[in-house]
């Protein structure tokens, strides 16, 4: 916490927090989570990031625990992530064998929502 009082006090403009919850996914967490005390030591933009999705995010921002969610994993499956949170569609699965290759497979084949969807 002193350290985001620190950051705060020289003006740094934002953090990003990853923070995975209790269950999380890709790294869970042993211990309750630590955002709401760097959110009451930082007076810049806090954009969380960790296992989100639309809801949860939804009430992150709503509930004032954060300015912004980042999302990772979700927009390498989903570069039309906006569109699909905005009319509330199921998202693609990613693929954790192409991430960070070298070659468009996982990046550039996944597939876009239909115009009509």
């Amino acid at each position: 916490m002193a350290a985001a009082e620190a950051l705060s006090a020289i003006g740094i403009a934002h953090l990003e927090l990853r923070e995975p919850p209790l269950d999380g996914s890709f790294g869970a967490s042993d211990r309750p989570p630590f955002a709401p005390a760097i959110r009451s030591a930082f007076n810049g933009v806090l954009i969380l990031n960790s296992d989100y999705d639309f809801d949860r995010a939804r009430t992150d921002v709503a509930s004032g625990g954060a300015d912004a969610i980042a999302f990772g994993r979700p927009f390498i499956a989903n570069p039309d992530l906006p569109t699909r949170f905005a009319k509330g569609q199921t998202l693609a699965e990613d693929n954790f064998g192409t991430w960070f290759t070298q070659g468009e497979e996982g990046y550039i084949d996944y597939e876009p929502l239909q115009r009509n969807e």
